[in-house]
């Protein structure tokens, strides 16, 4: 099952902003943007990012490879207490 990353603001928070997305301590893509602009500093202005990929730079070919994350299946086993039926308690 893939799944991706909201981050969104609800008010204004500067003209420039930027989010970057870690999992597990691994660095896997980020966001920016600029020129966000407020009549009033309380206006609700809101920036919005979606993450759905790891990106890496292909150094060689100078481009972005973008990987979907993915949830992977978990191999839980066979509980202890699955295997203890109630009479032997």
């Amino acid at each position: 099952m893939t799944f991706s990353v909201k981050c969104k603001t609800t008010g204004f928070i500067g003209q420039g902003i930027a989010a970057f997305v870690f999992l597990d301590g691994v660095y896997q893509a980020n966001r920016n943007q600029l020129g966000v602009h407020s009549v009033n500093q309380r206006d609700s202005t809101s920036v919005e990012f979606i993450f759905r990929q790891k990106e890496e730079w292909d150094r060689r070919e100078g481009t972005i490879i973008g990987r979907e994350w993915k949830f992977s299946d978990l191999d839980t086993g066979t509980s202890i207490l699955m295997l203890i039926s109630v009479e032997d308690i």
